[in-house]
């Protein structure tokens, strides 16, 4: 009895640690937080693949429900779509590297990302 009661309480403290750290780390409670095996798999598809997984899914609804389902940028709540502010991986996303944004904004900060990193003598 005493061991499966220290191994109950191993497993417990290990798991408030895990959140610890993961607070920390700026990630909610709630977060989905990808096994191993996904970041394996997320590391080896494309972007466009990513997009589509079940994980992904849940981070974009949980960005877009922390963010009152409108637009950060101009308060639409039509055709809204999460942008990464940048790029740390597959499955490691912090939260507050994503913001919801309708389409058109997102286009917009896009096309004025291309048209800046256009060569001067392009422009």
């Amino acid at each position: 009895m005493a061991i499966k009661h220290s191994r109950k309480r191993a497993r417990r403290w290990l798991l408030n640690e895990k959140r610890r750290e993961r607070r920390l780390n700026g990630y909610p409670d709630n977060w989905p937080a990808p096994s191993q095996k996904q970041l394996r798999i997320f590391g080896e598809v494309s972007y466009s693949f990513y997009l589509r997984t079940k994980y992904w899914r849940k981070v974009r609804s949980f960005i877009i429900r922390r963010d009152g389902n409108k637009c950060a940028c101009c308060g639409s709540a039509e055709k809204l779509e999460v942008h990464h502010k940048f790029y740390r991986g597959r499955g490691r996303e912090l939260p507050k590297d994503l913001v919801t944004w309708c389409s058109d904004c997102h286009g917009q900060h896009h096309d004025a990302e291309k048209e800046r990193n256009r060569p001067m003598w392009q422009r």
